[in-house]
């Protein structure tokens, strides 16, 4: 019993660590989503002030895409699979757009069923947890079949779970899980286990996060290439059936993703992604050098949670931080690398070229110069998950060789660290000294930045000289992993804890007069919103209702410069943000709205006699659109047209023609969409270039029109075909073990 405990305790102690961190939702209900910013900034949910005096006090404003992306495409996904339907088409945003072939929605990853078994907004939270606990516990079982101890794979382990990047990103609910998978792909490689390349391949592309993807696809590559040119006793032909085998198994793995990869390639296709100009306009989002210091102090040039950061793009796009022994690890790989084995320059080589990639360097920039598919459309910082992944072996490594280091070589070590963060902190002072004396008030927004930043450098000092110590009177105590995890935790949770957002239930998505009100209208419209603080954009998914307007960095290119040229009145512009900047009743009325929501102390740019008050709170007036059409119509008068089942993946219409005509849906038109009418399949036309048509006779009859996607038939076709393929090998393998036993 006593061996059994021994072995358990490490898995059992990252379990524990893990999930301490998480007991606010564990044990009072609370619920991992910005939605405190949600109810504390936008109408109509901040009429209610929820106790406040003004309104609901939000904690980061940085993060909202995960209320208005990724917890609405969750609920879609998951509201689809509960009635027995694929998850293909979004009817609420965009005017309809796809949701499986949006590749950031992760409609086939497997974990998705903790949201379908659970109430949702549970399943949501341990959705979340899972992905930081097998994170550390996936990284765990790598360290440990590389020869690290138990002690140091634990440090390892929870250093990269609970990394800065892992905790930033884990509420957009696909980095977080992505980087499960990580130190599993790499574990089949060490173990020789090729096998189990493309289940586990498929887990990585189904999440959903394109960046983490092509990165662990280029290190998984790399490290089996290194394993292979490392043992020189194998044979050249040896080498290359190994190679062959390897890229026949990540092969497998990428056809068994393909329900999720090819309609994912035919939408991108179709997007923005490539016509946006936003990533250059921010300089690709790569670091200013300036920025090293944030790997040592993570808040030095502040923090959106705390309302104060002045630095370079956004603190959440410049994550790196993986805490002070992390960094500790890194410089020490560095200082000691002449000394450290074959694996550990490997990793210290990821953690280094990762710098060089996030930062605004010659190479970082030359994947954007050379358009590197998949990666040159992103953020340079999402490779700073890399930096965690070989940041967390570097850590496991150095707690152990440093016991036995002499004390003169740590102080050797740590003292330059220290006396720098040190040196940096009196300039600093001496700097906000000199603005302060100068009595300006041109300095005053510098004199701020400057307190901020020498406040901030406090803890990363304090940290850096308790690790010092620790590591110089613990090292040799049977407690020194103990004490270094209980660095490890204070740090990394008083970072979590700072900028993570944690909130009440009842600030998710809550019921209002307002909401209640377009929903008690059972008629198909669309509804828009004064631009503004006013019903954050795709968060009406929610509550049923649609509209022509959403936020999506896919967002389809041809839809979006016809919605901007048609209500906005802007020729040749491709933007993820498509929200109304003009209210004219006729051209919202043509895109099928019926209701506009506007502030009371803004609506003076907006024509009242177009428009007919409906309803009205104390901040917030509906108006309904006086020259609305319906959702379909037949061009022409006396027509009778009647939508009689509206799904997401179908729709039913019933008419009457009085003539031959044309039958207009206005809802995007998009490949894979069929038509039936009156039992005949037939072409769907563009109506005014984005919406559909379908010619109908005349008389009484029906049209059907059914979303049946060519790109995820093929797909699933071939995933299933490379399934049962796997299937078949892994028997066989199996059968040949049980033969040679």
């Amino acid at each position: 019993m006593k061996k059994i405990f021994k072995k358990i305790l490490p898995v059992v102690l990252i379990i524990v660590v893990v999930l301490i961190f998480f007991w606010k939702v564990i044990l009072r209900g609370m619920v991992l989503l910005p939605a405190d910013l949600l109810v504390g900034v936008y109408y109509p949910w901040r009429e209610n002030k929820w106790g406040y005096e003004v309104a609901v006090p939000y904690k980061n404003p940085l993060i909202s895409d995960s209320y208005s992306q990724f917890f609405i495409w969750k609920k879609l996904i998951v509201d689809n699979f509960k009635k027995g339907e694929m998850p293909l088409w979004n009817q609420y945003s965009y005017s309809g757009y796809p949701l499986l072939a949006n590749l950031h929605s992760g409609a086939l990853y497997p974990l998705n069923l903790l949201m379908v078994i659970m109430p949702f907004n549970k399943g949501w939270n341990w959705f979340l947890i899972t992905g930081v606990l097998g994170s550390a516990l996936a990284m765990y079982w790598f360290l440990r079949n590389i020869g690290k101890e138990k002690g140091s794979s634990v440090l390892g382990a929870l250093s990269y779970g609970l990394c800065g990047y892992a905790i930033s990103w884990m509420e957009f609910a696909t980095a977080g899980q992505a980087m499960i998978w990580l130190p599993l792909i790499l574990l089949a490689v060490e173990k020789r286990k090729l096998i189990w390349l493309p289940p586990l391949m498929f887990m990585l592309i189904s999440i959903g996060h394109f960046q983490i993807i092509i990165y662990g696809f280029l290190m998984t590559g790399a490290y089996f290439l290194w394993k292979q040119f490392v043992d020189k006793q194998k044979e050249v032909k040896t080498r290359a059936i190994n190679i062959i085998k390897f890229g026949a198994f990540c092969i497998l793995g990428v056809i068994m993703a393909a329900a999720t990869l090819v309609p994912s390639f035919e939408f991108m296709e179709n997007s923005i992604r490539a016509k946006e100009s936003v990533i250059s306009e921010i300089n690709y989002g790569l670091a200013p050098l300036g920025n090293f210091i944030t790997l040592l102090a993570p808040d030095f040039f502040g923090n959106p949670a705390t309302n104060n950061y002045w630095g370079f793009l956004n603190y959440h796009e410049l994550i790196i931080y993986g805490g002070i022994l992390m960094f500790l690890a890194f410089g020490w790989g560095l200082f000691n690398y002449k000394n450290i084995g074959g694996k550990e320059k490997f990793f210290l080589g990821l953690m280094v070229i990762s710098l060089i990639l996030f930062f605004d360097t010659p190479l970082g920039k030359l994947i954007y110069w050379l358009k590197i598919p998949g990666i040159s459309t992103s953020v340079a910082g999402r490779i700073a998950v890399l930096f965690a992944l070989g940041g967390g072996v570097l850590l496991s490594t150095m707690v152990e060789k440093i016991r036995s280091e002499p004390g003169k070589n740590i102080v050797k070590y740590f003292f330059p660290i220290e006396g720098t963060l040190i040196f940096l902190g009196i300039i600093i002072f001496l700097i906000r000294k000199y603005f302060q004396d100068q009595d300006s008030i041109y300095l005053a927004k510098d004199i701020i930045n400057v307190t901020v930043t020498l406040r901030n450098l406090v803890i990363p000092i304090l940290l850096v000289a308790v690790s010092f110590v620790v590591i110089i009177l613990f090292r040799k105590n049977k407690k020194f992993y103990y004490v270094l995890g209980l660095i490890i935790v204070a740090d990394l949770f008083r970072f979590g804890w700072k900028y993570l957002p944690i909130v009440r239930p009842e600030y998710v998505f809550p019921e209002t007069e307002i909401t209640n009100f377009l929903k008690d209208d059972k008629e198909i419209f669309r509804v828009e919103k004064e631009y503004g603080p006013l019903l954050s954009p795709n968060t009406w998914t929610m509550y049923g209702l649609m509209s022509p307007s959403g936020y999506d960095p896919m967002a389809l290119a041809e839809y979006t410069q016809q919605f901007n040229k048609d209500l906005n009145g802007v020729e040749n512009k491709y933007s993820r943000y498509a929200e109304i900047e003009r209210y004219n009743a006729k051209s919202l009325g043509d895109y099928n709205v019926k209701y506009l929501l506007t502030l009371k102390k803004n609506n003076k740019f907006i024509d009242l006699k177009e428009w007919i008050k409906v309803k009205e709170t104390k901040e917030v007036v509906i108006l309904k659109n006086k020259s609305y059409l319906p959702r379909a119509f037949i061009e022409g008068v006396d027509n009778k047209v009647e939508i009689v089942d509206y799904q997401a993946n179908k729709v039913s219409i019933n008419y009457e023609a009085i003539s031959d005509g044309q039958l207009i849906l206005l809802d995007t038109w998009y490949p894979g969409w069929e038509a039936i009418v009156n039992g005949k399949p037939v072409t769907i036309e563009k109506y005014k270039n984005i919406f559909r048509k379908v010619g109908v006779t005349k008389g009484v009859g029906k049209v059907e029109f059914v979303y049946k996607p060519k790109a995820f038939e093929i797909g699933a076709i071939l995933s299933l075909l490379a399934f049962i393929v796997w299937l078949i090998l892994i028997i066989k393998s199996i059968y040949s073990r049980s033969i040679k036993k």
